[in-house]
């Protein structure tokens, strides 16, 4: 019995060691999701989302969100010229029944080719990367826009 019992215990002892290693090593912190190269992050688009309202969609002259435009929460059938100078976006829009992606339209009045901006995408910093499904450049190009459903776009913008 004395012997089962201190066999017992050393493999006990030994299952314990297995399981709480004696050594301070620890498990190495998972590494950081880098930005992908499609789409590098922008400080100030991301300053420029975190500062805005929800359920806006933001518009800014410059690439990486430099000098603002305006913002707007419904649907814009005719941008005016000085809203035409759009080079970067953000969409911070919680637009209700699902309305959440930001539909760009090349011609005013919901015409021409589009080019969609989901919510889930936060903002995009630099429009020239973009076209319409017309293959009209976006930078500098939107005519009107619509909050619409992802099953309604063909194209997405990065």
């Amino acid at each position: 019995m004395r012997k089962t019992f201190g066999t017992l215990a050393v493999l006990g002892l030994a299952g314990a060691g297995a399981l709480v290693p004696l050594s301070g090593a620890q498990a190495a912190p998972a590494p950081a999701k880098a930005p992908s190269a499609a789409a590098p992050a922008s400080a100030a688009c991301d300053t420029a989302y975190r500062n805005a309202a929800w359920g806006y969609m933001y518009n800014y002259a410059n690439f990486h969100c430099g000098s603002y435009l305006g913002r707007t929460k419904g649907d814009g059938n005719g941008w005016s010229t000085k809203m035409r100078t759009t080079s970067s976006v953000v969409n911070k829009g919680t637009y209700s029944n699902g309305y959440n992606v930001i539909k760009f339209y090349s011609g005013a009045n919901y015409t021409g080719g589009h080019s969609c901006l989901k919510q889930s995408e936060y903002y995009v910093d630099n429009l020239s990367r973009n076209t319409f499904t017309n293959g009209t450049n976006v930078n500098n190009n939107i005519k009107s826009h619509k909050w619409v459903r992802t099953a309604s776009c063909s194209k997405f913008m990065s």
